[in-house]
């Protein structure tokens, strides 16, 4: 408890300081007291019980005495109150002389630490990274882990994804967050909570059965049932993001299909030679995704991310991203073109008869086009990364 005694005076030492003279100690006294306060809340319960411990045994009782008699609620709200004072920090950590000098990888650990909780036990680490479930500021979260998000919780989420994780390509911290559910477990029964759980974290198994399956069809040459296929994936997709809100959809990066599908409707101005004379050669194709690669690999680098990494998180968003652009080159060549282009018929009845190297090497060069666009259309979203949420507002100060 002495711990989070140091960290409120460290921190009202600072807050009482001209900002002047105090602004380059604001980050450190903000970090001291965001994790002194939020440790009880960070690991399994056995963990918290061993960590607020003066002699009673009871670490609900013990965390609840660090301000005063029965003062639990004024230990959340001051922590609750400290993170949103470290994020605030982190937003703005190239402004500050002392996270300006932080490395890509220590700037994500403290990302990480504001979020998420430890995974498992880790005493017998030298460091403890936050890996685990994301950070639940709720009394009774030191004895059930498992407790949804808060309001303040899933707020200061919405956050760190749309200004930290997304742009920084960390899609495995996406899902993880995307998955946890969020909501007060007193206004449910603990059946509902249960299947709330299990469905949000397995629901995105179906759309992502879809895109295998017209992955699958089109590879046997059923050009139309994939294209079925693709749409009945996306149709899911949808009532599953109506379904689950703003966090669970970011998981999908929705901008790349958005802008893959403007690049179909140009694809489709185009001469209709390109479809019915397709050369026998995946140059044009490579050269289209080469070129999206290098431009996330440069987009992950100016947004902090260490060069190593950003290459593999580069190609992982292109994978999301050629995924998606598959989807949308199956549905918009094979069911809306022979309706919209010129000799219309003839490209419905090429599908139909077409062998399945020749169906594959056209939606070949057409995901990699959509794919391209997808990833070059990132200068028309507002200065916005192509991993941000498909949304235009934001509702904050």
């Amino acid at each position: 408890m002495w711990t989070c005694w140091i960290g409120e005076a460290a921190w009202l030492a600072v807050a009482d300081t001209a900002p002047e003279d105090a602004e380059s100690l604001r980050p450190v006294a903000a970090r001291l007291r965001f994790l002194t306060l939020s440790e009880a809340f960070r690991g399994d319960p056995g963990d918290s019980a061993g960590l607020w411990r003066d002699g009673s045994g009871d670490p609900a009782v013990d965390l609840g005495m660090v301000f005063g008699s029965d003062a639990a609620d004024l230990v959340v709200q001051r922590c609750r109150r400290a993170r949103w004072e470290w994020h605030r920090c982190l937003d703005a950590y190239q402004s500050h002389v002392l996270l300006a000098a932080a490395t890509p990888a220590e700037i994500e650990c403290e990302i990480d630490a504001l979020v998420f909780r430890y995974q498992g036990r880790q005493a017998t680490r030298p460091r403890r990274t936050a890996t685990g479930l994301p950070l639940v500021t709720r009394w009774s979260v030191i004895d059930d882990a498992r407790e949804p998000l808060t309001a303040d919780d899933q707020a200061l989420l919405d956050n760190v994804l749309d200004r930290h994780l997304l742009p920084r390509m960390r899609l495995g911290r996406v899902v993880r967050a995307a998955a946890y559910p969020a909501g007060d477990p007193g206004r449910c029964r603990p059946a509902v909570t249960r299947a709330a759980r299990w469905s949000r974290r397995w629901a995105g198994v179906l759309p992502l059965l879809g895109a295998a399956g017209a992955l699958v069809l089109a590879g046997c040459g059923q050009f139309h049932a994939a294209a079925i296929t693709a749409a009945a994936s996306y149709t899911t997709l949808g009532a599953l993001v109506v379904v689950f809100g703003r966090i669970w959809a970011t998981a999908w990066l929705l901008r790349l299909p958005a802008a893959g599908t403007v690049g179909l409707f140009a694809l489709l101005t185009l001469h209709f030679d390109w479809w019915r004379n397709p050369a026998g050669s995946w140059w044009a194709p490579a050269a289209l995704t080469t070129a999206s690669i290098g431009y996330l690999v440069g987009e992950a680098r100016n947004h902090g991310v260490a060069a190593v990494t950003s290459i593999g998180r580069a190609l992982a968003v292109a994978g999301v991203g050629a995924a998606h652009a598959f989807l949308v080159a199956v549905i918009g060549l094979v069911a809306v073109a022979p309706a919209l282009v010129e000799s219309g018929r003839e490209l419905r009845e090429s599908w139909q008869h077409w062998p399945a190297s020749t169906g594959l090497a056209i939606l070949g060069l057409g995901t990699a086009w959509c794919l391209a666009v997808g990833v070059f259309a990132q200068i028309l979203w507002d200065d916005r990364p192509i991993t941000a949420p498909l949304a235009h507002l934001r509702w904050h100060r």
